[in-house]
């Protein structure tokens, strides 16, 4: 399950690009995080950016997360993201992203992600067509199972309540056929992929959807956030809600912490997650 906590800890992170900016003004910034959850899961996050003189804007991050199971197997996850970004407070904007995530010797998803981008003093709306590339490895040493899964996001934020945010967005997804019957022939999966791969299937997601209300103070930002996935192998329901909260401790140091729990939707199991940072600003 740990690519799962890796993709819940992913977006987690991205709730910064909503608060951050309005906490500092800055051309450039560095941030680390650590983070941990009940499951006895470990995570941390590292990102940067840099806006040069032309105002375009270059940005990365990298993630690591480890999970024990209920086995005492120990699991890695790991991410990162490069990005490359014209000038994001102008009227039009347009980005391009190249992410990977990967669970060892299980799954990887290569992605390339475009972001065109509209900003007003009260509105920004973006979409975002992505193409991703998806490997399984099989118990075939020599076989790995690819195929593309290319989607979609699109999102809305309004700013003209201030100090008042608001916020949504929706991801999509499209699968081979062949994920969606993993539900009902998992023990055949299981024997071809091994139990592990056949897991990070079930984290597949053909949707999410987020909401997020947050509040800006003088030196800090709060925000609250929902949301809700769909898995693309057994249609489970997937629910992550958590709080963040950015201080400005001063004009080159932002504290941050986030604490949320992820649930599937009908299950009496959950997780509850939480993660401390800092950010630098030049």
């Amino acid at each position: 399950m740990s690519i799962y906590k890796l993709l819940q800890y992913c977006c987690t992170c991205a709730v910064y690009t909503v608060s951050l900016p309005a906490l500092s003004a800055t051309n450039s910034s560095i941030s680390l995080e650590f983070g941990a959850d009940s499951n006895s899961g470990q995570n941390s996050y590292a990102s940067g950016r840099h806006k040069f003189d032309n105002k375009l804007q270059l940005s990365a991050s990298r993630a690591k997360n480890q999970v024990i199971d209920s086995n005492g197997s120990s699991f890695d996850s790991e991410s990162y993201n490069v990005g490359l970004k014209t000038d994001p407070s102008a009227l039009f904007s347009a980005g391009i992203d190249k992410s990977n995530i990967q669970q060892t010797d299980n799954l990887d998803i290569d992605s390339t992600i475009l972001t065109l981008e509209m900003n007003s003093l009260d509105w920004n709306i973006f979409i975002s067509p992505e193409w991703r590339r998806v490997s399984l490895n099989t118990n075939i040493s020599t076989r790995n199972y690819d195929f593309d899964s290319n989607g979609n996001s699109v999102g809305i934020g309004y700013y003209g309540w201030d100090p008042v945010f608001l916020s949504w967005s929706r991801s999509r997804y499209e699968y081979p056929s062949q994920i969606r019957t993993f539900n009902s022939r998992s023990n055949v999966y299981s024997y071809v992929f091994g139990s592990n791969t056949v897991n990070q299937v079930f984290a597949l997601e053909d949707e999410r959807t987020t909401f997020t209300a947050g509040y800006f103070f003088s030196h800090t930002s709060l925000s609250l956030s929902h949301s809700r996935g769909r898995s693309a192998a057994d249609q489970s329901i997937s629910i992550i809600n958590k709080a963040y909260l950015a201080h400005r401790i001063s004009e080159q140091w932002t504290l941050k912490t986030t604490i949320g729990r992820s649930s599937i939707d009908g299950s009496n199991t959950s997780t509850t997650f939480a993660s401390l940072g800092m950010s630098y600003h030049w």
